[in-house]
């Protein structure tokens, strides 16, 4: 089941809240600790929950292909491994002109 289905088609955040924490709960004994734990993190489930979150969008555009160079240049450039994280990041996603 996909993740915005299980949560219902509310629109409102408080429905989506407690669904969310209620399938934690229900899933409590599957899931690792950090994960049961999210229902004692009233934020974390708040962005979780969210219908339209800026964390859940740019979670889905990096997982479905919709990268941007950008966004790991600034890491790669800080990384003691530069040379060849700068060659990786080439291959992944090449330099447009």
């Amino acid at each position: 089941m996909h993740f915005r289905e299980a949560l219902g088609p509310s629109s409102s955040s408080e429905e989506r809240r407690q669904r969310l924490s209620d399938i934690l709960r229900e899933k409590t004994d599957e899931l690792p600790v950090e994960a049961a734990l999210l229902t004692t993190k009233p934020a974390a489930l708040k962005l979780l929950a969210e219908r339209f979150s800026k964390v859940r969008l740019d979670g889905d555009q990096v997982a479905h292909g919709h990268r941007q160079r950008s966004w790991y240049e600034g890491a790669v450039a800080r990384s003691s491994d530069k040379i060849a994280l700068m060659d990786l990041l080439d291959l992944v996603l090449p330099v447009v002109l």
